[in-house]
């Protein structure tokens, strides 16, 4: 199976007014292989919230997203590999999508 990339949107500083894109930073690094009982997945949409500027911002329901830390967001996923140990007969298959 080729190299994957995990890309990640960090985010780099706390925005001040209207969010910028400074305020976050991409890093990129390889991605892991899964162990027994585990999925890798692919995300295919990442949403873009209001809830994510709160969060960016102070504690609310959640505690604050850290600078540095990777940015909390839904997502629609789809498995990529599975680890050898998967439990039960519902196991994903490489290309199903999330629900």
């Amino acid at each position: 199976m080729p190299d994957r990339i995990n890309r990640q949107w960090t985010l780099a500083r706390r925005p001040q007014g209207a969010v910028r894109a400074e305020d976050f930073r991409l890093v990129e690094g390889p991605a892991p292989t899964p162990s027994d009982g585990e999925v890798l997945v692919r995300n295919l949409l990442l949403s873009c919230d209001p809830t994510q500027r709160g969060w960016m911002a102070a504690d609310t329901y959640l505690p604050a997203v850290r600078i540095g830390e990777v940015m909390r967001a839904f997502a629609r996923c789809a498995p990529r590999r599975m680890g050898s140990g998967w439990p039960g007969s519902g196991r994903p298959a490489p290309g199903d999508r999330s629900r």
